[in-house]
Formats: C-alpha cells, structure tokens, sequence
C-alpha cells in the first residue's frame, strides 16, 4: 500500500527533488515494519534447526537495518538538495 500510495499519489521514484524522498516511507516501512516483525516470529513460525533459525534470523534483521540505512539516506539527500537543514 506504501508503494502504491508513493506512485499514484507523490509522483513516484526517483533521485532528485521530491521522488528522491519517496523512497523513506517505503524504506522505512518495509525495514522497520515488514523485516523486523518477520525477524521476530522467524523463532516461532519456522521449524527449521536451531543454527537455520539464527541464520534467517540474522539474514532478515540485516534486510531491515540496510531498508532503515537506505530511508535515513534519502531523508538526508534530500534536505541536502533542497537546502533544509537535517535534524
């Protein structure tokens, strides 16, 4: 919904100006919301061996901290670009 919401109604992706911001919301959602909470139940839906549990395990927390990385770096660029100071 976060994607569609990005393309029909902010314009869509892209590297400068406004689409450059449209991929923090995407980002951030599919890192924070999506990655962390698959990481979480990853221990109790899985029934795999303890050492496979870990591994996808630690293969979605960091999916999740490089979408969280990635949001956090189209949120600077672009203030940077249009000249808004960060923080």
């Amino acid at each position: 919904l976060v994607v569609a919401w990005q393309r029909v109604y902010r314009g869509g992706f892209g590297t400068t100006g406004g689409p450059l911001f449209n991929w923090h919301p995407v980002c951030m959602t599919l890192g924070l919301v999506v990655c962390f909470t698959w990481a979480i139940l990853s221990y109790r839906i899985v029934n795999v061996s303890r050492p496979n549990q870990k591994r996808l395990h630690y293969i979605l927390q960091t999916c999740a901290t490089l979408l969280m990385v990635l949001g956090l770096v189209a949120v600077f660029a672009f203030h940077n670009e249009l000249k808004i100071p960060n923080m």
